[in-house]
């Protein structure tokens, strides 16, 4: 029809290419890194994909609302997951100057696509403008899946066509991954500044972790798609936006959240905070 038609993502061709961290890569065997002639590693093993990439994506329910997300630490009784503010916006309820919070349901996998967990998140923080949320988990278990984060410097190497998975929950589904590549590096929503990417994504991946390709470490927070605003809205997959994890990393350090990303920083107190810009505070 002139609408198109959404479907389902072909799992069969999703577990030929992670091979749930158990098949023998091609060319290569098990225990090791793929080698070509004269013994150079070329590539990790499906295994250590799932273990880096797959691992710490979670699935993010907010009362109906599903979309992606990623651990961002786990260790001294807490866990956090990062996703997009617009995923959890349904468990905000506001009533004049009154605010209530429910939990959102986050679910772990394991290698093999099960869900293995499934926790209550609370809010901790969250940026309406920066669509960005974190949860703090209900658990006291130090999870397996925990994310790589990029430095800084290697944020800053980024460039187009830097190749990247970008990991969501589409159309509601279990954390799922697709190719692609850094698109731009300058993509403004309203004065903020975001990153655009090709690979496929749809709705549900809000929230999701893009991962770089090469190092299997965290980059980015996928957060929106675009879409041709025509007679009927028109999603358009190979056109999606992420903020970037330098960004990120701004954003916890200015709620006194650096320790979710700095090994260094010990965890304090946590307290609930929301955002407020430098220009209001103090007033």
């Amino acid at each position: 029809g002139a609408h198109g038609a959404l479907r389902e993502p072909d799992l069969g061709l999703v577990e030929r290419r992670l091979g749930n961290g158990r098949g023998r890569a091609r060319g290569g065997r098990r225990g090791g890194r793929r080698r070509v002639r004269g013994g150079r590693p070329i590539g990790p093993l499906l295994g250590d994909l799932h273990h880096d990439v797959m691992a710490p994506s979670v699935q993010v329910n907010a009362k109906g609302s599903v979309g992606g997300g990623t651990v961002l630490f786990s260790r001294a009784n807490h866990s956090y997951v990062i996703t997009a503010c617009h995923v959890i916006q349904k468990i905000l309820v506001r009533n004049g100057d009154e605010e209530t919070r429910e939990p959102a349901e986050v679910t772990c996998y394991d290698q093999n696509g099960d869900a293995r967990d499934t926790f209550e998140g609370d809010l901790a923080a969250w940026d309406e403008k920066k669509d960005l949320a974190l949860l703090r988990l209900r658990t006291v278990r130090d999870l397996p899946g925990v994310a790589r984060l990029a430095s800084r410097d290697t944020l800053r190497s980024v460039r187009v066509f830097t190749p990247i998975y970008a990991v969501g929950c589409p159309l509601g589904h279990d954390p799922l991954p697709t190719l692609g590549e850094i698109a731009t590096l300058n993509k403004d929503v309203n004065g903020e500044r975001f990153w655009m990417m090709n690979a496929p994504t749809i709705f549900g991946n809000s929230g999701g972790g893009v991962f770089h390709r090469e190092t299997r470490e965290l980059i980015g927070v996928s957060v929106m798609v675009c879409t041709y605003e025509g007679a009927v809205a028109t999603p358009v997959p190979h056109l999606g936006v992420l903020i970037s994890l330098e960004a990120v990393y701004d954003w916890l350090d200015s709620l006194h959240f650096q320790y979710v990303y700095d090994p260094a920083a010990p965890p304090p107190g946590v307290k609930r905070t929301r955002w407020t810009p430098p220009e209001a505070q103090g007033k």
